[in-house]
This record gives C-alpha cells, structure tokens and sequence, in this order.
C-alpha cells in the first residue's frame, strides 16, 4: 500500500478492500460500523496500525486537504489500545465528530453532546439499572468529546484482583471528569446506578464491618451526586488498606496460635511417651524383685 502511494501519491490510499483519500476515512469507518462490515473494520484498523494514513498525508501534493496530521498519529496510537475510550471507536468518534453516540442505551435518542449523554443517564438511571452505566461507546464518545488521551486511571495506585474490576473505576472516572467538564453539580441517579453496579468490588473486602462501612460510605456519596467524590472514596484506598493489615494481622495471629497448638500436642505426646516408659520401667523392675526374692528364699532354704 505504501509502494502505491510513493508511485501515485494523488491517488487514495488502497488497502485490500477499501480505497479512500485521506480526509474521506472517517466516512468509510462509519459506514462499515453502520454495515457491521466487520471485514472492514479490521482492515481500517490495520491501515491505522501500518500508518497508512499518515503516510499519505506526508505525500500528498495537497497537504491542505488534511492538513492534521497530530489526529492521525493519535489514531495510530488510539486504535492499540483496550482501555475503555480508546480502540476503533475512539477512532470512530475522532473522525466524525458530529456522530450521534452509537450505544445500545443512547442511539435512537441522537445523543450529541457530553450534558445530553450525561442528563439522559441520569434521569433514566432507575430504567436502565440492567445495563452497565458506561459501555466502550460511551467511553469512547466522551473521551473524544473531552480529548482525553491517557488512561485516567494511570495515576490511581489502588490494585484490584480483576481486570473488570478496574475497568469499573476507569469508567467511573471517566464520567466523574465529564461531570466536572460540563459543570453539572449533581448527578444523584447515575451516582447510585453506578453505586449499585460495584458490588463485586465491595465484596473483595474480607471484613465484614468494614464491608457494610465501605458500601455505606459509597451510598451516603451517591445520594449527593458528586461522581469525583465516589472516585476519590475508592481510589484512596482507606477501606481496603485497613482490610488488608486486619488480615495479615489475623494471619500472622493465627499462625502464631498454630505454631503454641503444635507445640502443646507435641509436648503432650512426649509426656504420654515419658509416660510409658515410666510405667514399663515400674513394671520390669517390679519383675526383677519378685525374682531376686525367689532366689533369696531359695538360697536361704537350702
């Protein structure tokens, strides 16, 4: 493809099945994601992926007809990642920038904007509750809405046992900084939907006290609708650093009593053994005196 560009570079670039200029991608993305052409969307992928796009840009006599190169090299970068907000449809996203968002929950409501996405999943928040509260279009339609680029949750030293469990907070904060972008001050019903959806990650804590504290805190952080407030709860860390030393402590207090229960069983059966041999030993010397005492009396009898 690239050896095509060198020799015709007023040509669109061609790609196994796709032949488009620079400037009419995004065109050709949305249609194969219209189509579900899944044929297609690899192979837009793989031309992000071999820089074909930027490529043609820097051999294109005429430059001005797409003149931002840093979008593609973004995309180049966008289309390796699986964080929530990037992949193919952060490309989507990027390249048509009056696309409605596509999810599931939001496409036949043309949701354009990060204050109609974030209203609409807040007054619907009791109707949707079986739905996850941000799925990868939604990611992806604010991320690009908000020219995030970087995982949001790079910063967060929290550590959970599962790969969901931190995709949770990683969308958690993605719609806490959209919160803040658009201004909104509450959000109490996306606030709780999303509250009621983290309860894989309350049960990781092992102590049941400072679960039900935990889950407590989250609600009582829920019902005031600040979405930054929720992230910051779980990503200081507090709950779980305190389960965490309660259960290395309870560990280390349990092998303690282990290693005194060992000790005592053992000291127990080495008593019993002294035992017995006291009471063999009683009971040989008890048979020799019977029998030096018959020869006792049958010395002197003779």
């Amino acid at each position: 493809a690239k050896v095509l560009v060198i020799l015709d570079p007023m040509a669109p670039i061609r790609h196994r099945n796709i032949a488009a200029q620079v400037d009419g991608l995004g065109a050709v993305l949305a249609n194969a994601w219209e189509n579900k052409n899944q044929y297609e969307l690899q192979t837009f992928s793989e031309m992000l992926r071999l820089n074909l796009a930027d490529f043609k840009a820097t051999k294109d006599v005429y430059t001005e007809k797409f003149s931002d190169r840093w979008l593609l090299q973004k995309l180049n970068n966008f289309i390796t990642k699986t964080e929530y907000g990037f992949g193919v449809e952060r490309c989507l996203y990027d390249m048509n920038h009056g696309l409605p968002c596509q999810s599931e929950m939001l496409i036949k409501h043309f949701i354009i904007d990060i204050n109609q996405l974030l209203y609409f999943l807040n007054d619907n928040a009791s109707r949707l509750s079986s739905y996850e509260p941000v799925d990868r279009h939604i990611a992806s339609f604010l991320a690009s809405k908000m020219d995030v680029t970087t995982d949001l949750t790079a910063n967060i030293q929290l550590r959970l046992p599962e790969r969901s469990m931190m995709d949770q907070i990683s969308k958690l904060t993605l719609l806490a900084f959209a919160q803040r972008k658009a201004e909104i001050p509450k959000l109490a019903g996306l606030a709780s939907w999303i509250t009621a959806r983290m309860e894989n990650i309350v049960n990781t804590i092992s102590n049941k006290k400072l679960r039900k504290e935990f889950k407590s805190d989250l609600e009582r952080v829920a019902r005031m609708g600040d979405l930054t407030k929720l992230v910051e709860i779980i990503a200081k860390g507090e709950h779980f650093r305190r389960d965490y030393e309660g259960l290395r402590e309870a560990k280390h207090n349990y092998n303690v009593i282990n290693q005194k229960i060992n000790y005592l069983r053992a000291s127990k059966l080495r008593a019993k053994k002294n035992s017995t041999y006291h009471y063999n030993g009683l009971y040989i010397a008890k048979i020799i005196s019977i029998f030096v005492l018959l020869i006792t009396l049958t010395v002197t009898s003779i």
